[in-house]
Parts: C-alpha cells; sequence; structure tokens
C-alpha cells in the first residue's frame, strides 16, 4: 500500500486523472471501457462531480488501475 501513498494528498479528480495517464489512456478510451461517457471522466477529472455516483467511480477505478 506504500505505493499508493503518493495520491493522499491528491483529489479524487486527480488521482482518477493521474492513474489514466499511467495507463496511457485518453478519457475517451477509460470511459469506453468503464461504460460512461467522456464527459463524465473529464468531470470527474476537474472535481466537478459533487455527489459522485458509486457505481460510477467503481467502474472508472477498476478500469483505471487494470
Amino acid at each position: 500500500m506504500k505505493e499508493l501513498g503518493c495520491f493522499a494528498n491528491m483529489t479524487l479528480g486527480l488521482r482518477i486523472k493521474t492513474l489514466r495517464n499511467n495507463k496511457k489512456m485518453t478519457q475517451f478510451q477509460l470511459a469506453r471501457l468503464a461504460g460512461v461517457s467522456q464527459a463524465t471522466v473529464s468531470d470527474y477529472e476537474r472535481d466537478q462531480v459533487p455527489n459522485p455516483r458509486s457505481n460510477e467511480l467503481m467502474r472508472i477505478a477498476a478500469m483505471a488501475i487494470k
């Protein structure tokens, strides 16, 4: 779990973006794999979703860490 320490001070959006970039994925690619729109991924990455849906976050997270 030590490798996740770098995420301690990051917002949710920055965590998603960092994981996506580490996987060399576009927002569109992540969105397709997670079953959400590219706009949804963009909104999450910009911390523009005040009440994130847990099911969407779970799918995005699963795709970002695979």
